[in-house]
């Protein structure tokens, strides 16, 4: 019990040759124990990486040593030969096996002849010259007995798929792929056991390995410019202190991460590439258990990889001012302090033409827009290591609208219009102190306004943020309505009577025409008010009293006869 072999095991031909025992004899029994020894028999013979020759039992081991035989050998992971009713239960071999011509080959036996295999499991490379048979657990199997039971073995690291190298399926044996024999939920028909720690990400160990013994030998550099490599190496070994193969370390901090694997000899190498700047831990673990080391580092920022500008505002009055901020970062998102940015502008004035980032890479100053309206321009400029960096803000110096005028007024309405101005998105017409509408485009008509009355109109611009302009002004004066039209007089209002006629003798009274009875009718398209209604009512009188006296006359010069 509780054995542990190391070193190299050489055999001649025909010998039994094992890592721990060359020939076990029936009654016998290995247990907690595991050999490391790569194991080296000739033609005809019995390698395992524990035993050449077995017939007694073997529980809770496992062997990672190399095994290889030659010409019609029986070659196996763990044993090279199993008869007379030898076990093996509760163990693995992790390393490869290598048959010669015609040799039986398997992941945990090269031949089992009368024994049983119960909860194993092989990962070696298994490899054979010409005739050999391969098996992921046994290279040749006796099915009269019916011998292996809740066996594992993967197919991609073994590169075998079948259980049994003479079988083309094996009952009690499955092969799986790598990432499923790194799950516990494969193995759930052990978990009962006792004997074997299941964790996700590696595979199998017995609880006597447990816990692993986990040293980092070496981190270098620990002060790195952000994205370049720091390259972690060190050991693990199990609980007896062997050093343990195809375990898993995580690496990970400051924004890095990667995976290392322990070769044979327990030793991995690995390389993080942090990204984020300041002081960290760079954290080596230990895969699927609790065993972490800590490594202090430092990640400096990078080269320069962007600017950044932002004002406070995009839409100004002229004469108005605003601040802006900007920030330099390198290709990871890291703050770059003391960086110099230079500051251009157009259409306004800055604070200052060169500014130096803070601790947060942040730099800010002002900018006065100038009396003119239209766009301005800032420009933040970085250059370093021959290349040149900027961001650009496009501001727009809302102006007062220009040109309002009026057009086609009538008595009741007219049409204002405008110039458009930059950066408006809609403009606000006031009429009289009053706000009566917003409009899209620069121009309005009024309608239903009153005849002959001065009207003042202002327009202001509004811009998408809501900055508002100042306001133009207009006056305007709606027609007046047309005067009536004068009146045409009567061209005899005041008629005389005639003299008295002198006496013929039976005169013809000439048939005078009939007098008009009606006054003169003015224009019914002219209005009648005020004075002009009462001389047309004294004219229709005279015109009637005129008529009357005709009459009288002309009745007297009748009874005159």
């Amino acid at each position: 019990m509780d054995d542990y072999v190391d070193g190299t095991v050489k055999g001649a031909s025909r010998g039994h040759n094992g890592g721990l025992v060359g020939y076990q004899m029936k009654g016998s029994s290995i247990q907690n124990s595991h050999s490391s020894a790569a194991v080296t028999g000739g033609d005809y013979s019995q390698n395992g990486g524990l035993a050449g020759l077995q017939s007694g039992s073997i529980t809770d081991s496992y062997a990672i040593g190399s095994v290889a035989g030659g010409k019609k050998s029986y070659t196996g992971g763990l044993i090279g030969y199993q008869y007379m009713g030898g076990s093996v239960t509760n163990s693995f071999a992790a390393d490869s096996v290598t048959g010669g011509i015609s040799a039986d080959v398997g992941g945990i036996a090269g031949v089992q002849g009368s024994g049983s295999v119960t909860n194993t499991y092989a990962r070696g490379k298994l490899t054979g010259a010409t005739g050999a048979y391969l098996g992921g657990i046994t290279g040749f199997q006796n099915t009269s007995l019916d011998p292996t039971k809740d066996s594992f073995f993967d197919q991609q690291t073994t590169g075998q798929t079948q259980g049994a190298g003479n079988l083309k399926t094996t009952p009690g044996v499955t092969g799986e792929l790598t990432k499923d024999m790194q799950l516990s939920k494969t193995f759930t028909g052990w978990a009962s056991s006792g004997v074997w720690s299941l964790v996700d990400g590696q595979y199998p160990l017995l609880q006597w390995q447990v816990p692993l013994n986990f040293a980092v030998s070496s981190a270098t550099p620990t002060t790195v410019v952000a994205g370049n490599p720091i390259k972690v190496t060190g050991q693990v070994k199990d609980a007896t202190g062997v050093p343990f193969d195809a375990v898993t370390i995580s690496l990970s901090g400051a924004g890095g991460s990667a995976t290392a694997a322990t070769n044979t000899s327990g030793i991995f190498s690995g390389s993080v590439a942090p990204t984020q700047a300041g002081s960290a831990n760079l954290k080596a673990v230990l895969s699927g258990y609790k065993t972490t080391t800590i490594i202090p580092i430092t990640v400096k920022p990078g080269v320069v990889s962007k600017v950044t500008l932002q004002s406070s505002a995009m839409t100004l009055l002229p004469g108005s001012k605003t601040s802006f901020t900007g920030r330099v970062t390198d290709m990871f998102g890291n703050p770059i302090p003391g960086q110099m940015v230079h500051i251009a502008s157009t259409g306004g004035t800055v604070s200052g033409k060169t500014f130096t980032t803070d601790a947060k890479g942040e730099f800010s100053g002002s900018f006065t827009a100038s009396a003119n309206s239209g766009t301005a321009n800032l420009t933040a400029t970085v250059s370093e290591n021959n290349t040149t960096k900027e961001a650009k803000e496009v501001l727009t110096v809302l102006g007062t609208p220009a040109g309002l005028a009026h057009a086609n007024v009538t008595q009741t309405g007219w049409r204002e219009h405008w110039n458009p101005v930059i950066g408006a998105t809609s403009y606000v017409v006031y009429l009289n102190g009053t706000k009566m509408v917003t409009v899209a485009t620069p121009a309005y008509t009024f309608i239903g306004e009153k005849a002959g009355t001065t009207y003042a109109v202002k327009v202001t611009a509004l811009s998408k943020s809501g900055v508002v302009s100042g306001s133009a002004s207009d006056s305007v004066t709606t027609v007046s309505p047309s005067p009536a039209p004068s009146p045409t007089p009567n061209p005899n209002p005041n008629p005389q009577p005639s003299p008295n006629p002198s006496h013929s003798p039976n005169p013809e009274p000439s048939q005078s025409p009939a007098p008009s009875t009606t006054s003169p009718v003015p224009d019914a398209t002219s209005p009648v008010t005020g004075f002009a209604s009462l001389y047309w009512a004294l004219a229709g009188l005279l015109s009637m009293l005129t008529g009357i006296s005709v009459l009288y006359w002309q009745r007297r010069r009748q009874d005159s006869k």
